[in-house]
């Protein structure tokens, strides 16, 4: 079994509602955009998810199980999370960042074992960062550290993804090779949930979205229904034209609406 459930997530700060009571279940084969405007809520939820963030009301649950309870060892195995600041602060090279992805598995004084580096190796030729892997990774620009740390996250092999922002410092290509990447995950049974601001990659490989405005879930769903010209409007003050094509949703803004405030 692999599932992923928010129930009710809320969460508040000093009165200020950031997750009002947000809920969803996902299932092993599910990829789900985060969409919605700066300070929407997409990070924090991201967070709770994770069980990096306490909420002040709800839940969320992995098999039915809630991630508060999870031992850390199980939890690292099952939830991987990539942060959207994607910042390292040791100089390390490369290939030993991707390696501590494996820290999970080990156990008291164990060395590296077969597995461990076939996971490693995997990593490395997924996100296609071989040519990096002698260099130290605080040199790295934004966008290769971003690739080294997603490659640390595939080394530990979860079953779920959560990614924050994965695409943002990336160029065109490497844009869509993490996009297919993370739809790759999801299509051979994983659960991926990331945010992203890119409308039309979310549309493109998401097979659920989740619009989300001051906290509050506005859609969820499949994205042509989630993406209508109405939510976008509303969310994003801005007009759309949408060119529905198979497999793909393009939106092109053509005009901005000036905020009431």
């Amino acid at each position: 079994m692999n599932k992923l459930n928010a129930e009710n997530l809320t969460l508040s700060i000093n009165g200020a509602s950031i997750v009002n009571d947000i809920s969803f279940e996902l299932v092993a084969g599910t990829m789900l955009g985060l969409v919605g405007p700066n300070g929407a809520g997409k990070s924090t939820l991201l967070k709770l998810l994770a069980n990096l963030t306490t909420p002040s009301h709800g839940r969320c649950l992995v098999d039915d199980v809630p991630v508060s309870q999870l031992p850390r060892r199980q939890l690292a195995h099952t939830i991987g999370y990539l942060s959207q600041e994607a910042t390292v602060n040791w100089p390390l090279k490369v290939r030993r960042v991707v390696e501590l992805g494996r820290l999970p598995y080990q156990i008291g004084s164990r060395k590296m074992a077969q597995d461990d580096q076939a996971a490693i190796d995997a990593a490395i030729a997924k996100t296609e960062i071989s040519h990096l892997l002698d260099r130290v990774v605080t040199t790295l620009s934004g966008g290769e550290r971003m690739r080294v740390l997603l490659a640390r996250l595939f080394a530990t092999n979860p079953r779920i993804i959560l990614a924050d922002e994965p695409v943002a410092s990336l160029d065109p290509y490497h844009q869509l090779h993490v996009m297919e990447i993370l739809r790759e995950h999801a299509s051979h049974g994983g659960i991926v949930v990331t945010v992203l601001h890119d409308l039309n990659h979310a549309a493109r490989f998401c097979d659920q979205l989740l619009l989300i405005d001051a906290g509050k879930m506005i859609a969820i769903g499949e994205p042509c229904n989630v993406l209508s010209v109405e939510n976008v409007e509303k969310v994003y003050s801005v007009t759309i034209r949408c060119d529905a094509m198979p497999n793909t949703f393009t939106i092109i803004p053509h005009e901005r609406i000036p905020h009431s405030y």
